[in-house]
Formats: structure tokens, sequence, C-alpha cells
């Protein structure tokens, strides 16, 4: 009996968790950062699961680009825009 009852709490356990991790994946979230101004993220998903963010980075041509995007209802990601930004002059100079 004691072993019936130690399979049953088990299994119990395992399927707990098992639902769980499931209904972490469905919970919103959100997170950002920024390295040293030269890169940075940012995402974010709803309560239906909708994700939305954008990221950017610093080329050694001393352009930032910005890539926004999202996800539909399906799940299936698309950009929504992408910018190149001039913020510096060239990292490296040719040395012809």
């Amino acid at each position: 009996m004691k072993l019936i009852t130690q399979v049953v709490i088990t299994f119990f356990l395992v399927t707990l968790g098992s639902s769980q991790k499931k209904s972490d994946e469905d919970s919103p979230y959100e997170f950002g950062f920024t390295i040293d101004g030269e890169q940075h993220r940012h995402e974010k998903k709803d309560e239906k699961g909708i994700i939305q963010g954008e990221f950017g980075f610093i080329t050694a041509d001393g352009i930032y680009h910005v890539t926004v995007y999202a996800t539909d209802e399906n799940g299936n990601f698309k950009i929504l825009s992408m910018r190149n930004l001039r913020i510096s002059a060239c990292l490296f100079k040719n040395k012809n």
C-alpha cells in the first residue's frame, strides 16, 4: 500500500510540474537591456501570447541598425520595421 501511495504522489507531482511549465510559457513577460549604448533589446509578451519587441546594434561603419518585430495570433514572427541611423563616423578606417 505504501508503494502505491508513493507512485500516486510521484505521478501527481510530475503531472503538476509539467502543467506548471506549460502555464509559465503562456505567462506574460517583459525584459530589456542596453549595453554601453552600442546595442539594445526590449521584448514583451501579453496575455494573448502576442510578442512585440525590438533590437539594435552598431556596426563598424557607425550605423545603428534597429529592427522592430512582433508575432501574430498564431505565433508567426514578422518584421514591422528596420531603421539604419548614422550615429558616428566609421569606426575602422581603410588603410589603403
